[in-house]
């Protein structure tokens, strides 16, 4: 359109202003968009022996992929070398058009107990584990995931390891991923990010599991907060990992000595040599075997888990900036007890708290 014609000027300012009003509107509702996150899952046992059940709890939530511990990494002082243990068995296999994240905890010993040389033919190894591992498998593979709590020690090593495995899997397409502690968050600027495509936030154990006044180590609030100050600052993308285990920590002579995995109030509230104080606190009234563990007289058990409403406030919490990029909310564990205690109706409430 010619604006110096005098006929054709109205027309041209009338042009001018539609395609203003259009990179305005794109300004405000194009930039910015990101897609909603899809839903995922952790599969943390060594035998895969999922059910029709879990196959339909997994559809309801429309769950895209699960990221399954293929194995730790260990070391073993009597072999005087890293090893495999908890070795994943797939003994039924998962549902077909769910995409499977092969993970692998790495401990702080292997990478202290590694010379820098070794850690080519670690990374091979592990490399090549995951492969016997997952031929059972009918879904093609894209990512693998690194598991580990490295500190300043171990960082240089951790993270030559990630590269090492980058080079091995860059020619067959894929990512690597890894997971990121709260701390590892705050303290980014020591601790380092990890040379990885992605990470995920492990958004729990936050507070002091030993500490006797702990009232929740798995999540709290006031402390997540404080944790995520500089999260809006760190330099990976990330997707977020809620909690949705449970434990009771045993408390004996005001000190913690056992960790009990996987129990709710109903496994306290039924025993009939436990009795409620108050709190998250219950009190063994006479020694017994409790879930495979010896209980003695008057230890205490600190229950631990995470309501509904409290994982909505720590959703909320975390900025927008950091939730608008998120490609997955996964889900810690994939458990038949869990999915009594979360129906698929209260993760859905969970996911869209934040929108």
């Amino acid at each position: 359109m010619n604006c110096n014609n005098s006929q054709g000027w109205i027309g041209c300012y009338s042009y001018k202003i539609i395609v203003y009003l259009i990179l305005v509107f794109c300004t405000f509702n194009c930039i910015g968009n990101y897609p909603e996150p899809q839903i995922a899952f952790y599969f943390w046992k060594s035998n895969v022996e999922l059910d029709q059940s879990d196959f339909h709890y997994l559809r309801k939530l429309n769950t895209r992929r699960i990221y399954v511990r293929f194995m730790d990494v260990v070391y073993s002082k009597s072999q005087n070398k890293s090893v495999p243990v908890a070795v994943l068995n797939i003994k039924s296999g998962f549902p077909p058009s769910v995409e499977i994240v092969p993970t692998v905890y790495i401990t702080n010993e292997v990478l202290k107990r590694t010379e820098s040389k070794h850690i080519p033919a670690l990374s091979k190894n592990i490399l090549s584990l995951i492969k016997d591992i997952s031929r059972p498998l009918k879904q093609k593979i894209h990512e693998y995931q690194m598991d580990c709590d490295w500190t300043l020690s171990t960082r240089q090593k951790y993270f030559q390891l990630l590269k090492e495995i980058k080079n091995y899997t860059n020619p067959r397409n894929i990512q690597i991923s890894a997971t990121i502690r709260l701390h590892q968050i705050k303290y980014f600027k020591k601790t380092g990010v990890p040379p990885v495509h992605r990470g995920i936030l492990m958004y729990y154990n936050i507070g002091d599991l030993t500490n006797p006044s702990t009232y929740n180590s798995i999540f709290n609030l006031n402390l997540a907060k404080q944790y995520l100050i500089s999260i809006d600052e760190y330099p990976l993308d990330l997707d977020v990992i809620f909690p949705l285990f449970s434990w009771g920590v045993v408390i004996r002579r005001e000190k913690p000595v056992l960790l009990i995995n996987n129990i709710d109030k109903d496994d306290l509230n039924t025993d009939q040599k436990i009795r409620y104080i108050d709190g998250n606190r219950y009190q063994v009234k006479d020694e017994h075997y409790f879930h495979t563990n010896y209980l003695y007289k008057d230890d205490m058990i600190r229950l631990e888990e995470v309501s509904p409403e409290i994982l909505i406030k720590g959703f909320q919490l975390v900025p927008k900036s950091v939730r608008r990029k998120l490609k997955y909310i996964a889900f810690f564990h994939i458990d038949k007890k869990i999915q009594r205690r979360y129906p698929h109706e209260i993760l859905q409430r969970i996911i869209h708290s934040a929108d």
